[in-house]
């Protein structure tokens, strides 16, 4: 075997990391290669028990260790003796090598690998402990193989769109606003100058939502469907199946709800922007509602020149909100009150999923990791330092539940596993099972610190470096959940420092959660601004999230304040006084109050700032 490699040395120290290899094993592994090679001590070593020898060698990420191994084996002993070459011998090290690329492991015994010499010179044997180095480091390799399949997503989530909008999109977008002009002779510009009727908010409004059905055609397209465009199907009024449903993706009916992020940005929104006939849509089971968020644009005109892109944040559907619910009462009891989780106006990022088609290497992953996981722990690795996804995603549970696991880690286990065979994994089933877990601890006066880290270690698939996070696996590239459990923990933080108790959630939104108190009152927790702020123009506000952590609470309705535009409640007395007290000091702050002030009337008026010239 050639000097370990860096590489090598890092799968070594994740076989430790699993039980599979003890630190005194892969210290003597280090210094059999250090011994045998005949190198200088000079690195320490990974575990500090010893030094390294220098590495030279890299291995190819992509290439399996063992068949690496193998096939160097094989190219040294023909490259050295060519034509003298014993048959025996190729033959055997032709027969490691397919072994190990039908995935099987290396000989269990002591073999002869060597070169043959001289007759009178006998060949070296395959020493134990390079043999006992290779079968850690190769089954390492699968565990990191069935990560990297899990984490596998070969068509990104966020899309821009083939081209502009066109004439039959802006004829959409007007229909959708009743506006009426002449078809004859209608042609790109003359339907731009209707859209150009509508104030600035409302075609920027319009125009992302088209966007967003073009986002999510190409979106599904590229998961390899065939799409129908139903939505543009109105304009010829040849049916009226765009009623019911924008898009027809193999042989489901998905309806596009578009949100754009918030004037403020960071991935933050209120409601999806939609048209006012969607508002009236039903919304029956077998219809899927794929949710798009888009870029805020200020300025309509830069859908008329640019192509735009914008994050497909999944699909949800009623029935699978009300397994969520139902799944929900049955773990936590009445104690977590879900009956705000559906609002078709607003349906947050953290409610939608990917269609199995974004993971096409995910059901065959699962699927293998029964055999992993035996062979994982008949090589010696220990339950506890098991990946979490393994314990949870495994389809073997006779394995799991006889696995020796510490007393909190077997109950998130155990309750991942009850959640994925009765409504799956999903962004929303964490979600909703972080909320109960913050509950249960605070309904007994503990800190929920320790139950949501564990959870967010048992949820963790490492590699992908900076990319998108993966919970099990499963894509979220805007981190609604890992941020959601933070934030949660925050609020339990808050609320034992408070010594207030709660006893139940009340979800009465689905982005309001509210906690009842010992004594039947209830504290918002945890809401968004659905208020509008006026300067510098005229939005809504849609920060998120406002929190009993970093906020304060409006002593007449109750209700978190918004820092940045003064909104609580539009019903409470002192929301609106607020908010001008925030707009004038935030005129005050950046210049003179008469010149802003005229400015603010301009823009309110619809007129956009950087337009405006004084």
């Amino acid at each position: 075997m050639a000097r370990l490699s860096r590489t090598e040395l890092k799968l070594l120290e994740k076989a430790v990391a699993i039980g599979i290899l003890s630190p005194v094993k892969c210290d003597q592994i280090v210094e059999w290669d250090a011994k045998n090679r005949g190198l200088g001590l000079q690195e320490p070593a990974p575990h500090g028990h010893g030094p390294v020898s220098q590495r030279n060698v890299t291995l190819s990420e992509s290439g399996d260790l063992g068949i690496e191994i193998a096939r160097r084996e094989l190219a040294n002993y023909l490259e050295e003796f060519g034509d003298k070459s014993d048959p025996k011998r190729v033959a055997f090290l032709t027969r490691v090598l397919a072994l190990m690329r039908n995935g099987g492991p290396p000989p269990e015994k002591s073999v002869d690998v060597s070169p043959v010499g001289p007759e009178n010179e006998p060949p070296r044997q395959l020493d134990p402990v390079e043999t006992f180095a290779i079968m850690a480091m190769t089954k390492v390799k699968r565990l990191m193989a069935a990560e990297s399949d899990l984490r596998s997503y070969p068509v990104s989530p966020k899309q821009t769109s083939n081209a502009t909008l066109g004439l039959a999109d802006f004829s959409l977008c007007l229909r959708w606003s009743d506006v009426g002009i002449p078809m004859d002779g209608l042609n790109r510009e003359i339907a731009w100058d209707g859209i150009e009727r509508l104030d600035r908010y409302r075609q920027s409004q319009l125009l992302s939502a088209r966007a967003a059905e073009i986002v999510a055609l190409t979106y599904y397209q590229r998961l390899g469907f065939e799409v129908v465009d139903v939505s543009a199907e109105q304009i010829e009024n040849q049916t009226d199946d765009w009623m019911f449903f924008d898009l027809k993706v193999g042989e489901r009916h998905i309806d596009v709800k578009n949100a754009r992020e918030s004037f403020n940005g960071s991935g933050n929104y209120v409601e999806h922007c939609v048209p006012r006939f969607k508002q009236m849509r039903g919304t029956g089971e077998n219809v899927v509602i794929a949710g798009v968020l888009s870029e805020y644009h200020a300025d309509p005109s830069k859908y008329k020149h640019h192509a735009l892109s914008a994050m497909v944040l999944g699909e949800v559907h009623v029935q699978q909100v009300r397994q969520t619910y139902a799944w929900a009462r049955a773990r936590f009891s009445a104690k977590l009150d879900l009956k705000g989780i559906w609002d078709v106006g607003f349906l947050p990022g953290w409610l939608f999923e990917y269609p199995k088609e974004h993971y096409p290497r995910r059901e065959e992953a699962i699927h293998d990791m029964e055999a992993l996981a035996w062979e994982l722990v008949e090589a010696g690795a220990i339950g506890n330092h098991l990946p979490g996804w393994l314990l949870v995603l495994c389809p073997d549970e006779s394995l799991i539940r006889s696995l020796p696991l510490d007393e909190r880690k077997r109950r998130i286990v155990l309750d991942l596993r009850s959640m994925a065979s009765d409504i799956g994994i999903s962004r929303r089933s964490l979600f909703v099972y972080a909320m109960g877990l913050t509950l249960d601890a605070l309904a007994q006066d503990q800190s929920a610190d320790d139950d949501l880290a564990m959870l967010l270690e048992m949820l963790h698939v490492p590699g992908g470096g900076e990319g998108p996070s993966s919970m099990l696996g499963l894509h979220d590239p805007m981190g609604y959940v890992s941020s959601m459990i933070d934030t949660l923990r925050a609020i339990a933080e808050r609320l034992i420092a408070m010594k207030l108790r709660l006893v139940g959630f009340k979800l009465i939104h689905p982005a309001i959660l509210k906690g009842v108190c010992n004594d039947g009152k209830q504290l918002t927790l945890l809401a968004y601004c659905g208020g509008w702020q006026t300067y510098p123009m005229k939005v809504k506000c849609g920060k998120t999230p406002l929190s009993i952590v970093a906020h304060v609470h409006c002593p007449t309705c109750g209700h978190l304040v918004c820092p940045n535009c003064g909104h609580c409640s539009n019903l409470c007395r002192q929301c609106e006084p607020r908010q001008h007290e925030v707009v004038q000091t935030a005129i005050a702050a950046e210049t003179e109050p008469t010149v802003l002030v005229e400015e603010w009337r301009w823009q309110n008026d619809g007129y956009d700032l950087n337009e405006v010239h004084f």
